[in-house]
């Protein structure tokens, strides 16, 4: 299922890929799928989530949410939310790299997000 989403939102797939991974992702147990909803910038969008088990390297469970523009089956954002409380244990800060550590939180927190103004070819850089 993650990976279907890495495809979706950074390779230039053609229409034809991009409906099938989200057939997949949408058929795929543990997945949800929600319609009319708004992402950050307020664009209505479908939003396919799947319940993901597996902590990060922080101790961190996160449901992966990504969110896309049912007019061009484009992804627009991809968010992950805590799958469940996390109380800030388990985070050593390393100095230099990562001097903080991940407050506590609740189920249902947002814990990271990438939102995509333009998602597609460009003729030049600058």
């Amino acid at each position: 299922m993650t990976e279907a989403g890495g495809l979706l939102s950074f390779s230039p797939a053609r229409a034809e890929l991009r409906a099938a991974l989200y057939r997949v992702m949408a058929t795929t147990p543990g997945a949800g799928i929600r319609t009319a909803v708004s992402d950050a910038e307020g664009r209505t969008v479908t939003e396919v989530t799947w319940k993901y088990a597996e902590a990060d390297a922080s101790g961190i469970t996160s449901t992966p949410h990504w969110i896309i523009d049912p007019a061009t089956g484009g992804i627009l954002e991809e968010n992950h939310t805590a799958t469940k409380d996390y109380d800030g244990s388990g985070c050593e800060p390393s100095r230099g790299v990562d001097d903080e550590c991940t407050p506590s939180l609740s189920e249902g927190d947002l814990t990271s997000r990438q939102t995509f103004l333009f998602n597609g070819s460009v003729n030049n850089i600058g």
